[in-house]
């Protein structure tokens, strides 16, 4: 897998008090069609409106606008992006990355009603929630879903997160597995977005942990994370000569 990245500014060490700033880095991969943004967070920014209007479209072909509106009112936890463009910057896939430490996460209001969902994270150093992934219709049968999630995931420890988090239906909960997440037992499976669905979270609990993972998967997270340390650490470089 031949990767290359171009990123800019220094990302916020992980024993930093205030919430971390994620680098700003694409990531271009060999025989896929899209690059990827990794991108902080910005209310009002174009990219943050272009991911909205992606996700109202996704959303809306489901029916199920609610969990948008549930992310929306989570924003202020929002600190970062990752994108999915054509060569062109057309926007064709994007997920949100949640940092517990501005805010409450989407899993957190979606579930506002089961106090032990609250005292579950509590347990966590630096919880992370990926969320809100939406794909363009004509992608949606494509593996843009599972790079959006591997990126992701590969992203967490740069990000700032020590573990991470996932809210997902029986449909998006398979896709979370794959990449290390594992269902909590002790917390139930709730009626969510609507009675089609069924919905349970899901937890990594240290994001540097890559032993649920197969072997594949491993070897593509890792090539990845090598990769994002390397362009970070030659970014700083760069920035200090």
């Amino acid at each position: 897998m031949k990767l290359a990245a171009y990123p800019t500014p220094r990302p916020i060490a992980n024993d930093q008090v205030s919430p971390a700033r994620a680098p700003e880095i694409s990531l271009g991969i060999a025989d896929v069609a899209y690059t990827f943004d990794i991108c902080t967070y910005m209310a009002g920014s174009t990219a943050a409106r272009q991911y909205a209007d992606l996700q109202t479209h996704a959303y809306a072909a489901f029916g199920v606008l609610d969990a948008q509106r549930i992310g929306n009112h989570a924003r202020d936890s929002c600190s970062h992006l990752i994108l999915a463009r054509m060569p062109d910057g057309t926007l064709v896939g994007g997920m949100r990355v949640h940092d517990r430490r501005r805010g409450p996460l989407p899993l957190e209001l979606a579930l506002a009603h089961l106090p032990e969902v609250r005292a579950h994270l509590d347990q966590y150093i630096l919880p992370f929630e990926l969320s809100g992934t939406a794909v363009r219709a004509d992608w949606r049968k494509s593996a843009l879903s599972a790079w959006l999630v591997r990126v992701a995931v590969a992203a967490l420890p740069y990000l700032g997160a020590h573990a991470s988090v996932g809210f997902g239906h029986q449909r998006i909960l398979p896709l979370y597995q794959r990449f290390g997440f594992l269902p909590v037992p002790s917390l139930p499976a709730v009626a969510y977005p609507d009675e089609r669905y069924r919905s349970q979270v899901a937890a990594m609990g240290d994001v540097e942990c890559l032993d649920h993972l197969s072997e594949e998967e491993r070897s593509h997270i890792l090539k990845l994370r090598y990769l994002l340390q390397h362009a970070i650490a030659q970014s700083s470089h760069e920035i200090a000569a």
